[in-house]
């Protein structure tokens, strides 16, 4: 049932991807160690999920980051390297 809901995850239509990560919501929080342990070893659920999470992660414009110098003036800022 996991692997069959992790491959209509990359379905073109967006209401049978976004069902099937409904279910898997559900499927993944059944109490059950043995079915968990199934999930996460014996289908691409991980891989899947991973590389979602990745490629979510990628996609986030890079800021430039400040931080406030301890060498000099508490007010003066300097951009980490």
């Amino acid at each position: 049932m996991v692997s069959a809901l992790v491959n209509l995850l990359d379905s073109a239509d967006y209401m049978v991807s976004l069902k099937a990560m409904d279910a898997l919501l559900v499927v993944c929080a059944l109490p059950d160690g043995e079915a968990a342990a199934n999930a996460a070893e014996g289908t691409d659920l991980a891989e899947v999920v991973g590389n979602r999470l990745a490629a979510l992660y990628d996609a986030i414009p890079q800021v430039a980051c400040f931080i406030k110098s301890r060498a000099r003036n508490s007010t003066e800022i300097e951009p980490l390297s």
